[in-house]
């Protein structure tokens, strides 16, 4: 299986790569390597991260900073995130957004 390379700056600092993950009482925190730019209610998909319990399409539940996010996952992945982040290639866990939720409409 071949693996694409990354280069250039904005391949290898992406806000769609995932630094950190980690679980707690059925809620996965995600920490991106720059900030997200999610929203609570975002549809997103989890891509590459080790272990793959990770790994799926959710909801997110909170944002608690510009680089963390969290989503339910009522599964316990058992082990620690264990992605090799220093290596740039297409193995890189990711997060993908698959919807946002609509901005507010302005009535008046």
């Amino acid at each position: 299986v071949s693996q694409s390379r990354y280069s250039g700056v904005t391949r290898l600092k992406n806000p769609k790569f995932i630094a950190d993950a980690s679980w707690t009482s059925n809620t996965a925190t995600i920490r991106t390597e720059i900030p997200h730019n999610l929203r609570v209610g975002d549809q997103i998909q989890i891509v590459n991260v080790s272990p793959t319990t990770y790994n799926g399409t959710y909801t997110v539940s909170s944002v608690v900073s510009a680089k963390e996010f969290t989503y339910t996952l009522t599964t316990d992945p058992v082990s620690s995130f264990a992605n090799n982040t220093s290596q740039r290639d297409s193995t890189l866990p990711y997060v993908r957004r698959k919807r946002t939720l609509a901005k507010p409409q302005a009535f008046g």
